[in-house]
C-alpha cells in the first residue's frame, strides 16, 4: 500500500499536464503540429498569401488557406479569389444577363459569385462560353433559327427573344457591306449584302435582273440605264434597287 501511494500522485501529475497542454491560454484547440488557431486580425490577413498554398495550413505563415481557417477566423484575404470555395459577395454589381456557370443558370453576369441562387439549369446553347461584357450592333439576328436582339447572337449570353421567321439562317453580322439599298428575293435591303449580314428587309422590291451580283465593286456615280436612275455606275448589275426614273 505504501509503494501505490508514493505512484498516484505522480500519475495524476502527468495526467493534469497532459490535459493542460491540450489548450492554449486563449482556450484555443492546438493542432496537430502544436500550433494554435485563433482568430487573426487584418494585418495578418493581408500579410500572407494563398499562392501556391490552397489547401495549406502552415503555422510558419501569418494566415492560412485551408478548409477549416473560415471557422477559425485565419484565412489569408486572397484566400476566396485564388483558391475559390463558397464565399460570395451579395454587394458585387453585376450586369442584368442571365449567365451560365458550370451548367446553371444565374440572373446576372456574375453567377454565384454575388450570392445569387442559381435559376435552374442552362438549356443547352453556346452559354457557357458566352461573353456578357462583348459589344454588340443593335440588330435583330438569326442564329441556328432562334432570334436575338443583338448582332451577337448567343454570343453575349443573351437569351433568344423567339424563333426566326424565315429569312438566312446561315447569316454573319459581322460582314463588311456596301451602303447600297438591294434586292433581293423581292425584298429590300439597306446594304449591298442583303439578308447576308442578318439585315432585316426595309419592305418589298422589284427584283430586276435575275443574275445581279451585290459583290460587285462600282463608281460612286448616279447612272441611266433602261430609264431608271442607280446609285452607282454598277445600274442594276450589282443588285442595287432604282432611284427613280432618269
Amino acid at each position: 500500500m505504501t509503494k501505490l501511494s508514493a505512484v498516484l500522485p505522480s500519475c495524476l501529475g502527468l495526467l493534469l499536464a497532459v490535459a493542460v497542454g491540450a489548450c492554449d491560454s486563449d482556450g484555443g484547440a492546438a493542432s496537430d503540429d502544436g500550433g494554435d488557431r485563433a482568430p487573426i486580425g487584418k494585418a495578418d490577413a493581408a500579410a500572407g498569401s494563398c499562392e501556391d498554398r490552397c489547401g495549406d495550413l502552415d503555422f510558419s505563415e501569418p494566415c492560412q488557406c485551408d478548409d477549416l481557417c473560415v471557422d477559425f477566423g485565419d484565412c489569408c484575404d486572397d484566400r476566396a479569389a485564388v483558391c475559390g470555395g463558397d464565399e460570395c459577395d451579395p454587394t458585387l454589381v453585376c450586369g442584368q444577363a442571365l449567365t451560365c456557370v458550370d451548367g446553371l443558370e444565374y440572373p446576372t453576369t456574375c453567377g454565384p459569385s454575388n450570392c445569387d441562387e442559381p435559376l435552374g439549369m442552362c438549356e443547352g446553347g453556346d452559354d457557357d462560353e458566352c461573353d456578357p461584357t462583348l459589344v454588340c450592333g443593335q440588330a435583330i439576328t438569326c442564329r441556328d433559327g432562334l432570334e436575338y436582339p443583338t448582332t451577337c447572337g448567343p454570343d453575349n449570353c443573351d437569351e433568344p427573344t423567339g424563333m426566326c421567321e424565315g429569312g438566312n439562317l446561315e447569316c454573319d453580322p459581322t460582314l463588311i457591306c456596301g451602303q447600297a439599298e438591294t434586292c433581293i428575293g423581292g425584298q429590300l435591303f439597306p446594304t449591298t449584302c442583303g439578308p447576308d449580314n442578318c439585315d432585316e428587309p426595309t419592305g418589298e422590291c422589284d427584283d430586276g435582273p435575275s443574275d445581279c451580283d451585290p459583290t460587285l465593286i462600282c463608281g460612286q456615280a448616279l447612272s441611266c440605264v433602261d430609264g431608271q436612275e442607280y446609285p452607282t455606275t454598277c445600274g442594276p448589275a450589282n443588285c442595287d434597287a432604282p432611284l427613280g426614273p432618269c
